[in-house]
């Protein structure tokens, strides 16, 4: 549990680690000179954006939904779980993130009349909330998934 709980760490964490590399990148001269900037913006926007976090979020909850539960779980459940899973977090972050910062009226009232902490347990406390909603929804999907394979062997 505590290496799922790394390997979660640093899949929310890529986004910040890459975007201060990307500008230490883009401010060197030797870096300027030898690599072209279109590789260095694929790489950005597809590999270290998308990619990574996708996967590992993807081995996170496979695990989780594979090898945590008292039952055997077949395989093919928790893949189908995990991916559903993941394609849900990664839209709600994104979608979430988007809304807090353009729209939301809890997230402007707060930012000026608390500044800072409170705003953001806050809004902690709902990520935290909706992300689980998800979790255990693809949890449930991955039982449902198991019992019907159980039942077709069976």
């Amino acid at each position: 549990m505590f290496v799922l709980g790394i390997i979660m760490l640093i899949s929310i964490s890529i986004t910040a680690i890459w975007t201060a590399l990307h500008k230490t990148l883009r401010e060197s001269e030797v870096i300027a000179k030898h690599i072209n900037p279109k590789v260095v913006s694929i790489t950005d926007n597809f590999f270290l954006q998308y990619l990574i976090p996708l996967t590992l979020a993807f081995i996170v909850f496979f695990i989780l939904y594979k090898f945590i539960p008292e039952i055997k779980v077949h395989t093919k459940a928790a893949v189908i779980a995990a991916a559903i899973c993941t394609i849900l977090w990664e839209v709600f972050k994104s979608l979430f993130a988007f809304y807090v910062a353009h729209f939301s009226a809890i997230g402007i009232v707060l930012s000026q009349l608390l500044q800072g902490t409170l705003t953001s347990i806050i809004f902690f406390l709902l990520w935290i909330s909706f992300s689980l909603i998800i979790f255990f929804w693809c949890a449930e999907l991955a039982a449902v998934l198991n019992e019907r394979i159980n039942e077709k062997t069976a």
